[in-house]
C-alpha cells in the first residue's frame, strides 16, 4: 500500500469509517496479523473492534463451514495498527518505514482538525484509539468503492459531513436496488448513532430547557408551531429559503412528519388518519343514505354530501363556474330557436360523435329518429341519431341504449306536420342538409319512427282510415289489400315495390329507407286481433236466444281476461287484464305495449315445456267447425295434416301463432362468427349479421300464410295497415338493408330517451337546479355535458384531439352567444316567401278554403296546387305555431253576424291571417296578379265590431305562448295564492325563519342587512386611498390598516361619519 500515506494527507475525519475500504488480506499483510487470524480467526479481532466502536466496520459473507472476512474499513484499519494487539509477525524493513509514515500521517490529520495538542506524553501507537478521540464524520457506503485501494478512485470530499436526509434517501435507494443484508447495516449505524445523539440532546431539553419530560416538550412544540403559523407571512415563506433556521417548528412541518412516520402495517400516521380516524369521524350511516336517495334530487344529494365531508368536494361556487364554462362549449354545436323549441346542427354533432366513435372507419349508418310523447303536462317531439354500424357492438356500444340518442331538436307541440313544417322547414332545414351531407359522402340515413310520424313526414294526406292513403310505401287501396297471386295463393308473388313517389315529404329520405318497427306493428295488430276475438264471441253467443247466449258471452269474456291475467298482462285499477263495454254492449277502445302484445300472442309451448299458462283462447271460442271449410289450396298453404281439426279456436289459434313467429323473426338480431376466424375476434368482417336469405324467405313464406288465412277468417277489409307492412312492406326492407335487420332501426331506444329526459328534469323544479331558462337548452346542456365527459374518459390521444377541437371550433365562431335566441320574424322557414317562378307563383303559400266559392273547392284546389300552392283542410293547428296562412271566403260570409260567422274566419281574423277573396288565384293563374295584396283583402268591419268578449270566447288555451322563453309556467291557483300571500301567516314566519336563502336563483329572499356604523362609512370613504398607500391588495391588510386608523382618529373627526350613519 505505497498510496497509502499520500491519500490519507487528503482525506477528512468523515472518511475513515464508512466510506473506504480495504482487502482484509492486504490489512493482514501489513499489519502483521496474518499467522494470527489464521489461527484463531477474525473472531478476537472483531470483538476488539466492537468494543472500540466499530462494531460493522467489517464485510463477511457466511459459507458452510466458515465466515470469510471480505473487507474492512479504513479507521478499524487504522485502530489495528496504533494497537498492534494481534501483530504475530514482525513485518519487514520497508513494511516499518511504511506505518511509521502512515502513523505520522494521521497523528497530523488529528492534530490538525481535532486541536490536540502539539506534545502528548503518551505515544499514540501505544494505547488503543476510540472512535470517539478521532471525531470522525460518518459517510455513507457505495457498493462500487470495495476492492483493491478503492479510496484511491473516491473524490475527495469537504470537511464537512453529509446531512441526515442524504444519508436516509441514499439508504433508501440503495434498499430499491436490494444490496445484500451486511451493507444496510454498515448503513444505517451511522443513522442509529446519530439519533442515538438525538434523543439525548432531547431529553436534556426537556430537563434543563423545560424543566419537565416528554408531556412538556410536546407541549412546548405545540406551542411553537402555532406561534410560528401566526407569525409567518407570504413574504416569509418566499424567503425561507435564504434565512437560516432557529429552531421554529411550524404546522406544515408537522404534517410533513405525519406523512412520513409509519404506524406499522407499512402505512403512515397521514395515511392511518385518512383511512381509520377520517372514516370514522365522516362516516355515514344507512339511515343517512337512505335519507339522501330519498331526497329524488341529485343537487340536494351533493349539498348534504359536502357538509358532511368538508374538503372532500369542490365548492359549489367553483362547480357552477366550471357547468357554466362546459354549457359555453356547447355553441360549436350551433344551437338555435325553432318556432317552438330548440335544434343543434346535426353536422357538428356528427363531428363530435367520430371522437366519441373513433373506430368508425367505412360506410356510416345512421337512425334519425323522430318521435312525439308527453314531457310532464306537454305534448314535445325530438329527433335523434344514433350509430348503428356492426362495429359498434364490437366495442361495446349497444344499438338500443337510451344513451347513444343523440338529440339534434326538440319542440313541443307534438309531431303534427304543421308543427313539424314550422320546426325543422321544408326541403331546406338542418336536418336535410345532414341527409344530403351523408349521401355526398357515402353514408347512409335511415328514419325512424311509428306510422303516424311517418305519415307526418311523407304528406299532409296519410291516415290509417283513408281509402288509398293509408300507406306511404305502396299505392294500395283499401280493397287491393286482399289481392293474390291465383296460382300459387301467395301475397308476395305479386312483387310489391316500394316506389310511391312524395313530392310534399319534409326530409330527403326515400320511404324504403322508413322502417317500419316491428313492435309498434305487434302492439296494433294484437289490439286487432282481440277485438275480432271479442267479435267472434258475441257473433257464435248472438245465435243462441235469450239469456243462456248472454250468459255464455259474459262467460267467454270472463275466461279470456282471466287467460290473458295469467299471463301477468295487467290492464285495470284491480292489477288484472280487463275489457270495458259501452251503453251499447260495444268493445271500447283500448292499447297495448310491446310486452303486453307478445306474451298474448305466443302460444303456452313459447314459455318453456314445465310451463303452467293455459291457450288464450281455452274456453273462449267454441271448438266446433268454422262457418265454412277450408279451402283445399289453403290448406296446403298452410301444409295442415289431415289430423288438424277446423274449428274456430284452433284456427284463430293458428293465425295468432303465425303472426307471433313473424314478429319474433322481424324483431332478432343474429350475430354469427365466420368459420375459420379467430374465436371472439372483434373484427367485423369476421361476423355475419342479420337474417340470412333463406331467413327471409321463411319470414316470406309465414306472411303469405298468415295474409290468407285472416282473409278466409275476417275479409280482406279487416286488414289494417301495419299488418300489410308486416306482410308487403318488411320483406323487402329486410332484404334492402345493409345488416338485414329491421330491430336495429327500432324506436325502443328512442322512446326510453325521451322518457329519461320526464325523468332527469321534470321533478317540479328542472335539473341543475332550474333558473327560468329553458328546459330544453338545459336539456341539451346536460346531452353536450354527457357526450364530453365520455369522450375525455376515453383514450388519452382522442380526448387531447377532441380538446383541441372545441378549443380550434370556438375560436371559428369568435367568441359568438352561446344561444341564438332569436325567432324569424317570418314566424318560421316553412312559411317564408321561397324563391318562386313562373311556373309556381304560389310555391310556399298555404290556403284554407272556406264557404261556396264561384268554383267548387276541388276546382279551386286543383288550381292552387298547379300553381305551385297547397290546402289545407285538417284541423287547424295549435294556435302556438306560428302560421302566416291564407283564408279564401266570400265578402257574404264576413258580412254574416258575429255568431254566424264561419269559425275559421274568426280564427284567422284573431290570428291575423290574410283572408283574402278568391280572385287572387285567379289573377294568378291568368298572371295579371296585383302587387298590393291589400286589393284582395275582403272587408272585416264586422268582426272589428264584435264585442271583444267574444273574440275571447273563440281564443283557445294559450298555455304554450311562453314556452320558447318561459318554462317556469305556474298555474292559475299558484299564481291566487302567491298573490295573496300574507306576510304574517304561519307559513310567512316559518318560511323567514327555517329556509335558508338559495345562492343563484332569481328573486331570492336576502337576509336583512344590518345597519351601517359610522366605521362602515370610513371604510368605504377611505378604503381606495389606503390600499394605494400600502401597495397590496390582501384585504386582511388593508382592513387591518384601516382599523388602526380609525381608532387613532380624533373624535372631531368621528363627527362627520357618525352623522352619516345617522341619517
Amino acid at each position: 500500500m505505497p498510496e497509502l500515506t499520500d491519500i490519507l494527507s487528503t482525506m477528512g475525519p468523515a472518511d475513515f469509517r464508512g466510506s473506504c475500504y480495504l482487502k482484509c488480506r492486504d490489512a493482514n499483510e501489513f499489519l502483521g496479523q496474518r499467522a494470527y487470524t489464521n489461527k484463531r480467526g477474525w473472531k478476537p479481532v472483531v470483538a476488539f473492534l466492537e468494543k472500540q466502536g466499530f462494531s460493522n466496520d467489517t464485510i463477511f459473507h457466511e459459507t458452510t463451514d466458515n465466515v470469510n472476512h471480505d473487507y474492512i474499513s479504513v479507521g478499524a484499519f487504522l485502530t489495528l495498527l496504533f494497537a498492534g494487539n494481534f501483530r504475530a509477525d514482525e513485518p519487514e524493513g520497508t513494511v516499518q518505514e511504511q506505518t511509521a509514515a502512515l502513523k505520522r500521517a494521521v497523528v497530523g490529520i488529528v492534530s490538525s482538525q481535532l486541536n490536540l495538542p502539539e506534545c502528548a506524553d503518551e505515544p499514540l501507537e501505544n494505547r488503543p484509539v476510540h472512535i470517539n478521540e478521532v471525531g470522525q464524520a460518518e459517510a455513507d457506503i457505495h457498493g462500487d468503492n470495495m476492492g483493491d485501494h478503492a479510496e484511491a478512485n473516491e473524490v475527495p470530499r469537504t470537511r464537512s459531513s453529509m446531512s441526515t436526509a442524504t444519508l436516509i434517501a441514499r439508504e433508501d435507494k440503495r434498499k430499491d436496488v436490494n444490496i445484500d443484508k451486511v451493507s444496510s447495516r454498515l448503513a444505517s449505524r451511522t443513522i442509529q448513532g446519530r439519533l442515538t445523539r438525538h434523543k439525548e440532546a432531547i431529553s436534556r431539553i426537556a430537563s434543563d430547557v423545560h424543566h419537565g419530560g416528554k408531556e412538556d416538550f410536546i407541549e412546548a412544540t405545540i406551542l411553537l408551531a402555532n406561534k410560528s403559523r401566526s407569525q409567518t407571512t407570504a413574504a416569509d415563506q418566499l424567503e425561507e429559503a435564504d434565512i437560516p433556521w432557529h429552531g421554529d417548528v411550524t404546522a406544515e412541518d408537522v404534517l410533513l412528519m405525519t406523512k412520513k412516520i409509519h404506524t406499522g402495517a407499512n402505512k403512515t400516521i397521514y395515511e392511518d388518519i385518512l383511512t381509520t380516524h377520517a372514516a370514522n369521524k365522516f362516516f355515514i350511516t344507512s339511515e343517512e343514505i337512505i335519507h339522501m336517495v330519498d331526497t329524488m334530487n341529485s343537487n340536494a344529494i351533493i349539498s348534504a354530501l359536502r357538509k358532511r365531508l368538508p374538503g372532500f368536494f369542490a365548492t359549489e361556487r367553483k362547480t357552477r363556474e366550471r357547468k357554466r364554462m362546459i354549457n359555453a362549449q356547447m355553441n360549436i354545436l350551433e344551437p338555435k330557436r325553432t318556432a317552438t323549441g330548440m335544434s343543434i346542427s346535426p353536422e357538428k354533432l356528427r363531428e363530435c360523435l367520430l371522437y366519441l366513435y373513433h373506430w368508425l372507419r367505412d360506410e356510416e349508418w345512421w337512425r334519425l329518429f323522430g318521435d312525439a310523447s308527453k314531457f310532464g303536462r306537454e305534448k314535445t317531439c325530438i329527433f335523434g341519431l344514433t350509430n348503428v354500424n356492426s362495429s359498434q357492438l364490437l366495442n361495446g356500444i349497444k344499438w338500443h341504449s337510451p344513451k347513444e340518442v343523440w338529440m339534434t331538436h326538440f319542440f313541443f307541440l307534438g309531431d303534427s306536420r304543421a308543427n313539424l313544417e314550422a320546426n325543422i322547414g321544408r326541403r331546406d332545414g338542418r336536418l336535410n342538409d345532414f341527409i344530403g351531407l351523408m349521401a355526398n359522402l357515402g353514408n347512409k340515413v335511415y328514419l325512424s319512427g311509428d306510422s303516424m310520424f311517418f305519415d307526418a313526414v311523407f304528406g299532409t294526406n296519410f291516415g290509417p282510415t283513408t281509402k288509398a292513403n293509408w300507406s306511404i310505401y305502396v299505392d294500395d287501396t283499401v280493397e287491393s289489400k286482399g289481392d293474390y297471386h291465383q296460382d300459387t295463393g301467395r301475397r308476395s308473388y305479386l312483387q310489391k315495390r316500394i316506389t310511391r313517389n312524395h313530392d310534399d315529404k319534409l326530409l330527403d329520405v326515400e320511404a324504403l329507407d322508413a322502417i317500419v318497427d316491428p313492435n309498434h306493428a305487434i302492439s296494433r295488430i294484437t289490439e286487432k286481433l282481440l277485438k275480432l276475438v271479442v267479435r267472434s264471441i258475441h257473433q257464435v253467443t248472438s245465435l243462441v236466444p235469450g239469456k243462456e247466449g248472454l250468459r255464455r258471452r259474459q262467460l267467454s269474456l270472463k275466461h279470456l281476461m282471466s287467460n290473458i291475467s295469467d299471463r301477468d298482462v295487467q290492464r285495470g285499477k284491480n292489477g288484472t287484464f280487463t275489457l270495458q263495454f259501452n251503453e251499447k254492449d260495444e268493445l271500447k277502445d283500448f292499447t297495448l305495449n310491446t310486452t303486453a302484445a307478445e306474451v298474448i300472442l305466443a302460444p303456452p309451448t313459447a314459455f318453456g315445456a314445465d310451463s303452467q299458462y293455459k291457450p288464450v283462447l281455452e274456453n273462449v271460442l267454441p271448438e266446433t267447425g268454422h262457418g265454412s271449410k277450408l279451402p283445399d289450396d289453403l290448406r296446403a298453404l298452410l301444409g295442415l295434416g289431415d289430423d288438424f281439426e277446423e274449428s274456430t279456436r284452433s284456427l284463430v289459434s293458428h293465425l295468432h301463432q303465425l303472426m307471433w313467429k313473424m314478429y319474433k323473426m322481424a324483431t332478432s338480431e343474429f350475430v354469427k362468427q365466420k368459420e375459420g376466424t379467430v374465436p371472439d375476434s372483434c373484427m367485423e368482417q369476421d361476423y355475419t349479421f342479420g337474417l340470412s336469405n333463406a331467413q327471409i324467405a321463411e319470414y316470406v313464406d309465414l306472411a303469405d300464410k298468415y295474409h290468407r288465412l285472416f282473409m278466409f277468417l275476417y275479409g280482406a277489409r279487416e286488414l289494417t295497415p301495419y299488418m300489410m307492412k308486416m306482410i308487403d312492406v318488411l320483406p323487402v326492407q329486410m332484404q334492402n338493408l345493409p345488416f338485414r335487420s329491421p330491430m336495429r332501426l327500432a324506436t325502443e331506444a328512442g322512446e326510453h330517451r325521451h322518457y329519461l329526459n320526464t325523468v332527469y328534469f321534470y321533478q317540479h323544479t328542472t335539473r341543475g337546479g332550474g333558473n327560468g331558462n329553458c328546459v330544453i337548452q338545459q336539456l341539451l346542456e346536460w346531452q353536450w355535458r354527457q357526450l364530453r365527459h365520455r369522450i375525455l374518459e376515453g383514450p388519452a390521444p382522442i380526448a387531447d384531439a377532441f380538446e383541441n377541437y372545441i378549443a380550434t371550433a370556438q375560436i371559428e365562431l369568435l367568441q359568438e352567444k352561446t344561444l341564438d335566441t332569436t325567432v324569424d320574424d317570418t314566424r318560421s322557414d316553412y312559411h317564408q316567401e321561397q324563391n318562386t317562378s313562373d311556373d309556381t307563383p304560389l310555391r310556399g303559400k298555404t290556403f284554407i278554403l272556406c264557404g261556396r266559392l264561384t268554383i267548387s273547392q276541388e276546382e279551386m284546389t286543383t288550381k292552387i296546387t298547379s300553381l305551385g300552392g297547397r290546402t289545407w283542410d285538417k284541423a287547424i293547428p295549435h294556435e302556438e305555431i306560428p302560421l302566416n296562412w291564407y283564408i279564401i271566403a266570400s265578402q257574404r260570409d264576413c258580412d254574416k253576424p258575429a255568431k254566424d260567422v264561419p269559425l275559421i274566419i274568426a280564427e284567422g281574423f284573431r290570428r291575423k291571417w290574410n283572408i283574402i277573396s278568391e280572385k287572387y288565384v285567379h289573377d294568378t293563374a291568368s298572371g295579371t296578379t296585383a302587387l298590393n295584396m291589400s286589393q284582395y283583402s275582403l272587408d272585416m268591419s264586422r268582426l272589428q265590431e264584435t264585442p271583444s268578449r267574444f273574440m275571447q270566447a273563440l281564443q283557445p288555451s294559450t298555455r304554450h305562448n311562453r314556452q320558447a322563453n318561459d318554462t317556469k309556467r305556474r298555474s292559475a291557483l299558484t299564481k291566487l295564492r302567491r298573490n295573496v300571500f300574507d306576510e304574517n301567516s304561519a307559513a310567512a314566519v316559518q318560511k323567514r325563519l327555517f329556509e335558508a336563502p338559495q345562492r343563484g336563483k332569481e328573486n331570492m329572499q336576502c337576509p336583512k342587512k344590518r345597519f351601517t356604523t359610522a366605521k362602515d362609512h370610513f371604510h368605504k370613504a377611505n378604503f381606495v386611498q389606503i390600499r394605494g398607500e400600502l401597495g397590496t391588495h390582501d384585504l386582511g391588510l388593508i382592513n387591518s390598516e384601516i382599523h388602526k386608523r380609525w381608532k387613532t382618529l380624533p373624535d372631531n373627526q368621528k363627527e362627520r361619519y357618525q352623522q352619516a350613519a345617522l341619517a
